[in-house]
């Protein structure tokens, strides 16, 4: 069986929707958006999280402007915006949003961890 995208109107009302749609106050009070499986599972990734997966879909050559235009684009700092990306990274959901930007970018994570860890090794070695 493939997996297929339904739409909201495609699916039975819960309870909760039957009484008022709470699908529109979700989308307006968090910012986010259902996506929703063929299985009938909605799950929501926030704008926010969706701006940043396009974001990193850019290339930068210099570091120092990648910190300027999270800063200029999100309002946090650019320790907090990698924060959110690593959490992003072990989500389902971002990988279901953007799979190669997600794919890519958890290689990334595991090639510094892995230097990371050799590193620590030389150094235990010396002292």
């Amino acid at each position: 069986m493939t997996m297929q995208q339904l739409s909201l109107t495609d699916l039975p009302l819960v309870p909760e929707q039957a009484a008022g749609d709470q699908s529109e106050s979700l989308e307006q009070s968090h910012g986010c958006t259902p996506v929703v499986r063929a299985d009938a599972s909605a799950e929501f990734l926030c704008n926010r999280d969706r701006r940043i997966l396009a974001f990193e879909r850019q290339w930068f050559s210099n570091p120092g402007a990648k910190e300027a235009a999270i800063t200029r684009q999100f309002g946090i700092t650019p320790t907090r915006y990698f924060q959110i990306l690593n959490g992003l990274l072990d989500d389902p959901r971002a990988m279901h949003e953007s799979p190669q930007v997600v794919a890519r970018l958890r290689r990334l994570r595991s090639t510094r961890q892995r230097a990371r860890r050799r590193y620590r090794g030389v150094l235990r070695q010396v002292r």
